[in-house]
This record gives structure tokens, sequence and C-alpha cells, in this order.
């Protein structure tokens, strides 16, 4: 297993975050409610989505996860042999891509902006105890992986990384994190480089989610 480690990589995309956040009114929209890390609750986090303001964590989530998913406008076999299009869509309007089918960058950024605050975020926030109270890298890596792997991985009572954002065990999460690096490849499970890069310390051209995550110090 690669050492893992915080990165300043990882702390740039984070700050970068916070700074996204800031100019949907993140920061106003805190003081205004008298909002702290440490009173937030999943019915602020609601509040906030309803109008229109998008917590850091979201904003760093989407540029985790964007890079590894990669835009393909126009519907492609992932290697995996799962069919997907855009930033890692596989289903649209509740129905499997399928090859042939087309969509506008637009139309992929606009879906993978809701899908991931809507379909992974809130999941996590309202399954998770004390989710919203984790370092923002925490709660970014965690969203990634949930895009991946399904909100399951971790909103589940026997989940690992899930219990450990539970108990405030923040490095022990971003370590458990790394686990879902696995795919089927002709009917057998087995890391896939890529997906291993993925969840542990990226490569030259993207971040990976652990360098992010053990970023455990910022707060937003």
């Amino acid at each position: 297993m690669r050492k893992l480690f915080a990165t300043k990589r990882g702390k740039a995309m984070i700050i970068a975050g916070i700074i996204s956040a800031a100019a949907s009114g993140w920061g106003s929209w805190k003081a205004d409610n008298n909002i702290t890390p440490e009173t937030i609750t999943p019915a602020a986090i609601h509040q906030a989505l309803d109008e229109g303001v998008t917590p850091p964590s979201v904003e760093v989530a989407i540029a985790l996860i964007a890079p590894w998913e990669g835009m393909r406008t126009e519907a492609y076999v992932d290697p995996v042999g799962v069919v997907t299009i855009c930033l890692g869509e596989t289903v649209i309007n509740g129905k499997p891509v399928k090859l042939g089918m087309r969509m506008t960058e637009k139309e992929c950024r606009q879906r993978f902006v809701t899908r991931v605050t809507r379909d992974y975020y809130l999941p996590l926030v309202d399954n998770v105890k004390d989710f919203v109270r984790a370092p923002i890298g925490v709660q970014s890596a965690a969203i990634s992986v949930a895009y991946n792997a399904g909100t399951g991985a971790i909103t589940r009572k026997t989940s690992t990384s899930g219990n450990a954002i539970r108990a405030r065990d923040y490095p022990g999460a971003c370590i458990a994190l790394t686990a879902f690096n696995k795919g089927r490849v002709k009917g057998k499970l087995v890391v896939l480089p890529g997906l291993d890069n993925r969840r542990t310390m990226g490569d030259d051209y993207r971040v990976g989610e652990a360098e992010v995550c053990l970023n455990t110090e910022v707060k937003g």
C-alpha cells in the first residue's frame, strides 16, 4: 500500500473550494445564521442549499471527482464494462445509459453538480452522524468515494469509514476510504491501478482522495 499523507496540492484544493463557496455566499450565510463548524447541523445544510448556498466540501468534491471521471459527451464503455456518459453518469432519467447517447458539456456539468450535491452529499449529511462537522477534506473525500462506490459504502452501519467519521477518527476514516479500489474484470474483483491512485495519492495530473482527506486541520 502506498504511503498516505496530506499534501500541499490537497490543501490548495480545499482552500480553492472554500473560496468558491464564499462566492456563493457561504461565509456570509454562516455569519447571518450564527453557524460554526461546531454547531452546524444537517438541517442547516439543507437550508443553505435551498437558499442557493454551496458548502465548501461540495465545491472541493466537484473539483476532486471531475478529473478522474473525465468529460465524455458521447456514451462509452468504462473499464469495468458499464456504459457511461458525461462525468461518470451511468443512469439518465432513471434509465441506464446506452451506447449512442449524446449530451452537451453544459448538460453534463449541470447534471454532475446536481447529482454530487443531492444524490451523494446529502445522503451522507443525513445518515452519518456528525458528518457535517468533519473536516472539509474528509467530507470531500467521502463524497468522492460515494460518487464512485455508492453512498451505502459509507452510510451503512457496518461501514468502517462511516463509523470512523461518527467516532471523529478522521485519519482512520481516510485510510478506510482507500479500500474502495477494486472493480470486476471478467467477473473477478481486482484492484484497478487507476482507481487505487484515485483513492490514495493521485498521479502527476490528478489529486488523490487521501491527500485531500488527510488535510484534517483545514476548516470551513
